[in-house]
């Protein structure tokens, strides 16, 4: 019995101080990445504010964790929406939604991913200053975890879970662009 006593002491312990440790943790996350590509805006601009293009050099189309996708009509412009589904193609497991365009400067989606929350991903393309002929594509992600105590120590590994990805998508985008 005093094993069982203190064995549950421990774990009571252990639990309030995760809760509390949670608590003075960020409430929010954010990630950043940037490239320089040798083209001009409009053209960037062009990959990224049509949904079908933007798959065709995202870095989780080839994801063998889903189904397939699903694509608003039209694919461009506020509104134009895009969702990844289930294995067997019956759940919609996350979309994302462009909600701000400003041509050929700034594309911003509201992603959802079900259960797991949602986020905000923005693309600013601004021309590189004194080089005509490149410009800066910086990709962001912000999200706000409120009271959830357990995404907020998802948050603290937010940039090393995702990073790598911004960074594949951003590369993936920049040969594309630059080869037509």
């Amino acid at each position: 019995m005093p094993f069982a006593r203190k064995l549950f002491k421990t774990l009571l312990v252990l639990a309030i101080a995760f809760v509390l440790v949670g608590l003075f943790l960020p409430d929010h996350a954010r990630l950043q990445r940037q490239i320089e590509i040798a083209a001009p805006p409009e053209r960037i601009y062009a990959q990224i504010a049509d949904l079908r293009a933007f798959h065709a050099w995202s870095p989780w189309r080839q994801s063998n964790q889903y189904g397939g996708w699903r694509f608003s009509d039209p694919s461009t412009g506020v509104g134009a929406r895009m969702s990844w589904l289930s294995q067997d193609q019956s759940e919609e497991l996350g979309s994302m939604q462009i909600t701000r365009t400003e041509p050929p400067r700034l594309v911003e989606f509201r992603l959802q991913f079900g259960d797991k929350g949602d986020g905000l991903a923005r693309f600013r393309i601004e021309p590189v200053e004194f080089d005509q002929d490149r410009t800066r594509v910086t990709w962001e992600f912000e999200t706000d975890f409120g009271w959830d105590i357990f995404s907020r120590y998802v948050g603290l590994f937010l940039d090393r879970m995702l990073g790598p990805s911004y960074d594949a998508g951003l590369k993936a985008l920049k040969a594309r662009v630059e080869k037509s």
